[in-house]
């Protein structure tokens, strides 16, 4: 499974335990995916102890399924989601700007930045310099779902589409 080898160093094993499908017992199921999602953002954090390394690993993950051509995020892509949900915002942002991002990070941060809980706490709008690199992104390598995403306004850009 893509996502799977797409896991950061040292992490593939629990993330191939959050990717487990469900089984027919699904309060089974559901208790398992949160225990590995517990140890998954352990080790996350056991092995990208610096703020910016660990969002940028995860931003660089998350960006995954914006290029599987599935018909949305799978229960796995958003435990990712989930861990940079609790990382502090202004952090990620800082993340996101510290280095000039690769584009699999700016695919994971056109995930981030259109989820519900995203902007729902923080609105659509992004500041300088990540609305400037997100959207020319978008614009340049992004997929139709992103480019559409665009056009509604999200990451700050100006809405095209009523």
């Amino acid at each position: 499974m893509r996502w799977i080898r797409a896991a950061p160093a040292g992490l593939d094993a629990a993330a191939a335990d959050v990717a487990r499908p469900p089984g027919r017992d699904y309060e089974a199921w559901s208790r398992q995916l949160n225990e590995a999602e517990d140890r998954l953002a352990a080790l996350v954090q056991q092995h990208y102890p610096d703020a910016t390394q660990r969002i940028r690993a995860l931003l660089a993950w998350a960006g995954i399924c914006s290029r599987e051509s599935t018909t949305g995020s799978m229960w796995y892509d958003t435990a990712v989601q989930r861990q940079l949900h609790r990382e502090c915002p202004d952090l990620v942002l800082a993340a996101l700007a510290a280095h000039p991002p690769s584009p699999a990070q700016l695919d994971g941060a056109s995930e981030l930045f259109c989820a519900p809980a995203w902007t729902k706490a923080h609105d659509r709008h992004l500041p300088e310099p990540q609305r400037s690199m997100l959207i020319g992104h978008i614009q340049a390598a992004g997929t139709d779902t992103m480019r559409r995403r665009l056009s509604w306004g999200y990451y700050g850009a100006e809405r095209t589409v009523d």
